[in-house]
């Protein structure tokens, strides 16, 4: 798959892997679809940060087994994202500064992409930036929403006939975890019949980010083994 394609479609479902991590003691106590979406888009305005170990599971209508990912997620309010694989490949992404950054192991070599020069990536950026700040209606416009379950709470988002994200997202599937804290899930439906399962864990907000997290060529698992006397560039 081309690093540019690769890039994207990671970046298409973000503004929803963003928005569900948001959801755990928000919506704890919710019992409608409405009070879940008022009361987080309320709560939407306390989050500054974010970060979280996932394992993901990608699942290709092709091929009968699946494939296990691990790693770790940033977000910060500004905009900034960084996505991390440490297994079974090293690969990052980095959203910081309008551009779009990307590295892996395999190739050692960093690809640029301008938010400038790609009106869809700068698209997705303003929507997950205006999420952060709670504005909703880009929501309600381009997913219809159902709570399937109170306990633990479950919402499910399907893209809207018409809009873009009907062209590579069937539906998407948001569990909290049994204690109600955090996200404990998420299941992501492509029309091509792939299927992506990421579960969270030390899920973290409102605390202050390394700088590390937007070195592209830095990743978390290197950060924590390094020496207690060195510290990443």
């Amino acid at each position: 798959m081309p690093k540019h394609t690769s890039i994207m479609r990671t970046l298409q479902w973000l503004p929803l892997l963003y928005a569900g991590l948001t959801l755990g003691t928000i919506l704890a106590n919710t019992t409608s679809k409405e009070q879940a979406l008022a009361v987080w888009q309320e709560g939407l305005q306390q989050v500054s940060t974010i970060s979280s170990d996932f394992i993901q599971e990608k699942q290709l209508a092709l091929f009968r087994n699946p494939l296990h990912i691990r790693g770790r997620l940033f977000l910060s309010d500004d905009g900034s994202f960084a996505w991390e694989t440490h297994s079974p490949m090293r690969h990052k992404m980095v959203v910081h500064d309008g551009r779009i950054r990307q590295w892996d192991e395999d190739t050692r070599r960093i690809h640029t992409i301008s938010m400038r020069d790609n009106p869809v990536a700068a698209t997705i950026h303003t929507q997950m930036s205006a999420w952060f700040s709670g504005q909703f209606s880009a929501l309600a416009e381009t997913y219809e929403v159902a709570l399937v379950s109170e306990a633990p709470v479950s919402l499910l988002f399907t893209p809207r006939d018409g809009t873009p994200p009907a062209s590579y997202v069937k539906e998407v599937q948001i569990w909290l975890r049994p204690d109600g804290q955090y996200l404990d899930q998420v299941k992501i439906e492509e029309p091509s019949g792939d299927t992506t399962v990421i579960k969270f864990t030390n899920t973290i907000l409102n605390q202050p980010l390394p700088d590390s997290a937007w070195n592209v060529e830095t990743l978390s698992d290197d950060v924590d083994n390094l020496p207690s006397n060195q510290s990443a560039e």
